[in-house]
């Protein structure tokens, strides 16, 4: 293992430990004040030079994307400093607590047994829920949601546990039906299966990954900050 005395990096072979010394000696020298050029070079041929411009261009080039990503996360986090004042300053939300505990459980969930809960889901989203999550941003899109009294950014998976939650209202209904109307599942053992996969069907990932589609289309807004 051959080591750069200068940056200490490490290399297998002895020529590739050779080739960068060459630029690395040449590099380091060059930022102490008051260098001359003899004392970096002693034969500025223009092999040399080449290799020197083709490092350099190799390190600039790291650095713009390096800053193309440092000024994307920048940006991303400026977008939600901004819209997060702007909404707590300007826009009084309803708590989502309040929202999911106002949700009429007892008269939406015939519509499951009748088409699903995915529909029954869809329908509760388009009920005055841009008042307790809107999704905007300037350049990205962020869920902000009213939780406790103020706006704040919430990911995927805390709109998820949202729905998690009205779902599993859903079952608790479903098991006291089910317990009200036990000759059903005794009789028809297919139909209370089919009634049971309804509210819990396998494919419940890709039922609320629907859903947060659709929510991201009616809760998007415009918001100047």
């Amino acid at each position: 293992m051959h080591i750069c005395d200068h940056c200490g990096n490490k290399y297998k072979t002895k020529k590739s430990h050779q080739e960068h010394y060459t630029f690395c000696n040449f590099y380091h020298n060059a930022l102490e004040p008051n260098t001359t050029i003899e004392k970096c070079i002693a034969t500025p041929n223009m092999d040399i030079v080449f290799y020197y411009l083709q490092h350099l261009c190799k390190k600039v080039d790291k650095l713009e994307k390096d800053n193309a990503k440092l000024m994307s996360h920048i940006g991303r986090k400026q977008d939600k400093n901004q819209i997060i004042s702007w909404l707590n300053e300007n826009i009084q939300g309803v708590d989502i607590g309040d929202w999911t505990a106002n949700i009429d459980y007892d008269k939406l969930f015939p519509g499951i047994l009748e088409n699903g809960i995915e529909r029954v889901l869809l329908d509760i989203i388009e009920n005055d829920i841009t008042n307790t999550i809107k999704c905007v941003g300037n350049k990205f899109q962020y869920f902000c949601v009213y939780h406790k009294h103020q706006w704040s950014i919430w990911e995927n998976n805390r709109i998820v546990y949202i729905l998690d939650h009205i779902s599993n209202v859903f079952l608790d209904i479903f098991t006291k039906w089910s317990s009200e109307h036990e000759t059903l599942v005794t009789d028809d053992t297919e139909q209370y299966l089919n009634n049971y996969n309804k509210i819990v069907p396998r494919n419940m990932n890709k039922i609320y990954a629907n859903v947060i589609d659709k929510m991201k289309e009616n809760c998007k807004q415009s918001i100047v900050v």
